[in-house]
């Protein structure tokens, strides 16, 4: 299985959304595989039939064929923080799942997430729409 890393634009920005279904802790043989990698880089490992994220010690797998959509939704900086998030509609949800986010908006931060954009759209099999929110107020 291919496996790809990103690095981070810091260390302690990018998160993998805990609350998605898909979300697990790392185990013990991903750890040791990824350890000197999770310091500083998103790991994606993919196959035909499903894509995993590692970041810190969280891992995500999805399975393609249940991708509908995805979107990267982006609030700029105004009262609030804003934030960056690529999120996905899969066929157990109505609604879009968080599945890497940005807490706070920066230009870095989504310069990052458009320079990674065609390889995310790859390895998931479907486009990602980018969708500016407006400002965080």
């Amino acid at each position: 299985m291919p496996t790809h890393n990103i690095l981070l634009p810091s260390s302690d920005t990018l998160i993998l959304d805990e609350r998605s279904s898909w979300a697990r802790p790392i185990n013990a043989s991903e750890r040791a595989e990824f350890s000197k990698l999770l310091k500083r880089h998103l790991v994606v490992e993919t196959h035909d039939a499903w894509v995993k994220f590692f970041l810190k010690e969280k891992a995500v797998e999805i399975p393609i064929h249940e991708i509908l959509e995805a979107k990267l939704l982006y609030f700029r900086r105004a009262k609030g923080p804003g934030w960056i998030s690529l999120e996905i509609k899969n066929t157990n949800a109505n609604q879009l799942v968080r599945l890497l986010e940005i807490g706070e908006f920066s230009e870095t931060g989504l310069a990052w997430f458009q320079t990674q954009k065609s390889k995310l759209e790859g390895w998931m099999k479907t486009s990602i729409d980018v969708i500016d929110c407006g400002f965080d107020c």
